[in-house]
């Protein structure tokens, strides 16, 4: 397969090139802007992997194509799996799979570096693209379930910790109840116990009225024998 020359390269496809290098430079622009109004906007993870992605497609092309820089995609892979997101990997993998069969059939050179570039290599590429971003889905599944597995042992243990401490609270509230009861009924008992008490001074107090009135009669009646 032959390339073609550097000058040549850059003179035939500056346009693509220009453009191509224009698109990732304008995607973060774009995410900027969005992160400046709204830092947490759900389409600011989207437009970061368009970014790293035609930042992979703009070094393709402005190298003249060739393979060592093919393995920047899987650099994008890497990045991506930061998100722990599968539709971005598959937004990154349905553009790449775009570019190579795309750039086959319209710009071979800006791709691969030349016009006589085999369609079973291209399918080799992307078989490869395939398979890493498969690889990666699954990671992030795996990942997700252990995650979901943990977060539920931890929600299941601060549960079954709230409903011991609600027991332990219940019966420390039984057992007031229980004290606060006794208390109550000591209560009366001690009442009950000073009314007697209170009965029994009046009878007492009575008697000894009914006493000294008894004495002052024996006291008038031995005046009146004295006279």
């Amino acid at each position: 397969m032959s390339k073609i020359p550097g000058a040549v390269y850059s003179d035939q496809f500056a346009a693509w090139l220009n453009t191509l290098g224009a698109i990732p430079v304008v995607l973060l622009v774009c995410g900027f802007i969005v992160y400046l109004k709204k830092p947490n906007h759900y389409s600011i993870p989207y437009i970061n992997t368009s970014t790293l992605t035609f930042s992979s497609i703009s070094l393709i092309a402005g190298g003249g194509g060739q393979i060592e820089l093919h393995f920047s995609i899987f650099m994008v892979v890497a990045m991506l799996a930061y998100y722990e997101n599968i539709s971005l990997v598959i937004v990154m993998t349905t553009i790449f799979a775009v570019q190579h069969f795309g750039g086959y059939f319209l710009r071979p050179e800006i791709v691969f570096g030349t016009d006589e570039f085999s369609f079973l290599m291209v399918c080799i590429h992307a078989l490869f693209l395939v398979l890493t971003s498969t690889a990666t889905i699954l990671l992030i599944h795996s990942s997700k379930k252990i995650k979901a597995a943990v977060e539920d042992t931890e929600r299941n243990r601060r549960i079954d910790f709230a409903n011991h401490v609600a027991e332990r609270v219940m019966g420390a509230s039984t057992q007031i109840i229980q004290v606060v009861d006794e208390l109550t009924a000591n209560a009366g008992q001690t009442k009950a116990s000073s009314e007697q008490i209170a009965i029994s001074v009046e009878g007492i107090s009575s008697g000894t009225d009914h006493q000294v009135q008894g004495l002052e009669e024996s006291l008038r009646a031995m005046e009146e024998m004295s006279l």
